[in-house]
């Protein structure tokens, strides 16, 4: 019985560790396997968890990415400095950099949009329309078939097939970078020093002045690694919605899924607000650049819409090698339907209507130390009686600028607002401001005036004449009496103003002595929406 007993303690302890053991790696294997799963697991939660279906179709596709410099504004973003030809097989990228100037132009001189044309006439380089400047249409989806049709003018890409086409501003890049701690403080402003700071008679030099994105590009797929899958995205989501990226996918259903996202940088088929602003050969002087927007939406007696709307430069640079006098070509962007509030005033804009808005244009000057404000008044095509409207700003790729905004309504009518950074109400009149990082959806409810008028001032001008001022225009004065403490007196006419629609004045039937006696004024005000409501007022009889 006892070497029985010896005999299963010494086979049970031996075995227990081995137990151990294969608990411990069952586990462990388990850790491990949802450690490695964990970057996929956790683009679930991102928006890119719609293209995990499309993984498989990946590993074997081309793509043309454009990289741009929004120190240089153009209308999908920036300046088309370099292209990046991402090539993948077998799951693995493989990329090549070229600069922007040397893709081979047309044989034959291509004619290039008239702001283009206007900008560059004097400048003897100038053969028309190329590659580099091909991102000219705000829509990025409307700019591709361009850039595709300019990049096969090229030999080397004239067969050549893409899965995709994105757009990427510099700072999408710096800003990836950036969260991996791998670039100095002022790369990009050196970059940009190196790239212009050369002899550009010199071949050789133009060919390897953005050499360093090469360098860039390396970096870049050193710090990318599978387990940074989750920061990253984050960080490249971001980039999306402040449109520091733009995608097209020429296969239609990839299209639709970037569209539901918002990233291709397309305008939305509805009413929708925007400003274009494209530096046309004024070197980076975008960094010096402080640029603001002010809007005022203002409603009148009879329920008419109108916009005034304000471009604010203040050129802060001087003239250096980054910065210098320039033309920039604006493009404002609104609602089908608006025009002009004057016909006879355009103030040097230009109108073009297209499918779905009116696009609004004009070729300023700026030069460093500059101060300009520019300004248009238009009128919408319906009126706004009560109810809500949505007002959708779709902001410009590279730039984020502070926008201001009024509403304004005759009488006590008032506005409510959604979707502003900060919001204030006074009376008929409201502010909102937003910054224009991203696009931004403002809800406008207007609610309808159901209040009469009260008076402001009232006072006698002269012993025949009492002037008043209400708290809104006013349609009709009636029933005025005039009661005093010796005396009443009646009305023979009531004038009301014409310029200031507040403003009255009751004329007497005869004088009243102004010897400082107290008098009652009864009326019946009526104001511009049907507001009626007897008033009574002490008037002293005296003139200041």
């Amino acid at each position: 019985m006892r070497e029985m007993k010896r005999f299963f303690v010494r086979h049970l302890s031996a075995k227990k560790p081995k137990k151990k053991k294969i608990r411990f790696l069952l586990w462990g294997g388990i850790l491990l396997f949802f450690l490695f799963l964990f970057p996929i697991i956790s683009l679930l939660t991102t928006p890119f968890r719609v293209f995990l279906s499309d993984i498989p179709e990946m590993f074997s596709s081309r793509h043309l990415v454009l990289l741009q410099n929004e120190a240089e504004l153009r209308p999908t973003g920036g300046f088309l400095s370099a292209i990046a030809l991402i090539e993948v097989r077998g799951g693995i990228p493989h990329i090549t950099l070229l600069d922007s100037y040397s893709i081979s132009p047309s044989l034959q001189e291509q004619r290039a949009p008239l702001s283009i044309s206007r900008a560059f006439k004097d400048d003897p380089t100038f053969r028309g329309w190329v590659f580099r400047d091909t991102n000219y249409h705000p829509d990025f989806s409307e700019s591709v078939p361009d850039i595709l049709r300019f990049l096969a003018f090229d030999p080397r890409f004239k067969n050549m097939k893409f899965d995709s086409v994105s757009a990427v501003n510099m700072r999408a890049v710096e800003s990836l970078l950036r969260e991996q701690d791998l670039l100095p403080e002022d790369f990009f402003y050196q970059l940009q020093r190196e790239s212009k700071d050369i002899d550009l008679h010199s071949e050789v030099a133009l060919s390897e002045r953005k050499s360093g994105l090469q360098t860039l590009s390396n970096a870049l797929m050193e710090a990318t690694s599978y387990f940074s899958l989750p920061r990253i995205s984050e960080n490249i989501a971001s980039s999306f919605e402040k449109k520091d990226i733009q995608v097209f996918f020429l296969d239609p259903d990839l299209q639709k899924k970037v569209h539901n996202l918002g990233w291709t940088g397309e305008f939305p088929q509805k009413d929708f607000f925007a400003v274009n602003i494209a530096n046309l050969g004024a070197k980076k002087s975008n960094h010096y650049l402080k640029t603001s927007f002010e809007q005022v939406f203002s409603l009148d007696a009879n329920f008419d819409q109108f916009e005034n709307f304000q471009i604010h430069f203040d050129q802060l640079g001087t003239k250096n090698i980054l910065s210098g006098k320039g033309q920039y070509f604006l493009r404002v962007f609104r609602p089908k339907g608006m025009i002009f509030s004057d016909a006879n005033d355009d103030g040097g804009w230009a109108q073009k209507t297209h499918e779905y808005y009116e696009e609004f244009s004009q070729m300023i000057v700026l030069r460093p130390k500059e101060e300009r404000t520019l300004s248009l008044r238009l009128k919408f095509p319906q009126k706004w009686k009560s109810g809500s409207r949505e007002i959708f700003w779709v902001k410009q790729s590279g730039a984020d600028i502070p926008l201001d905004i009024a509403f304004r309504a005759a009488g006590d009518m008032r506005f409510s607002l959604e979707g502003c950074d900060r919001a204030v109400t006074r009376e008929n009149v409201s502010f909102c401001s937003v910054y224009l990082d991203r696009d931004r959806s403002l809800v406008a409810s207007l609610q309808k005036d159901i209040y009469a008028p009260f008076f402001e001032d009232v006072r006698f001008q002269n012993g025949r004449e009492i002037f008043m001022r209400f708290s809104e225009d006013i349609s009709a004065l009636s029933d005025a009496t005039l009661s005093c403490e010796e005396d009443v007196f009646s009305v023979k006419k009531v004038i009301l103003g014409k310029e200031e629609k507040r403003d009255a004045t009751l004329v007497l039937e005869k004088s009243i002595p102004l010897d400082g006696q107290f008098c009652s004024l009864s009326l019946v005000v009526t104001d511009l929406f049907q507001n009626g409501e007897t008033k009574t007022i002490t008037v002293p009889a005296r003139t200041k």
